[in-house]
């Protein structure tokens, strides 16, 4: 499946964050249908380390946690930059 692409901004607007950083334990109770990871990816084309924010709960190269109002859809993947 390809990831729908979007930049941060975009995300922002469509899935409407809770919290503006990351957050770093998930609540008790959390609806993994709102919840997004951020990720540590491959290094880009010029050696930086990509920053992406993906659907549900990934413990692997995790950066923080996004619980957003508008819930994802798990038949689709997103990949936020």
């Amino acid at each position: 499946m390809t990831p729908i692409k979007l930049h941060y901004h975009e995300w922002f607007e469509k899935f409407e964050p809770i919290t503006v950083d990351p957050i770093y334990e998930i609540p008790e109770g959390t609806d993994f249908n709102y919840l997004w990871s951020e990720l540590e990816g491959d290094d880009d084309d010029e050696g930086w380390t990509r920053v992406i924010i993906v659907e549900g709960y990934h413990p692997i190269n995790n950066l923080g946690y996004y619980i957003t109002k508008i819930p994802h859809n798990f038949n689709e993947m997103y990949e936020v930059e």
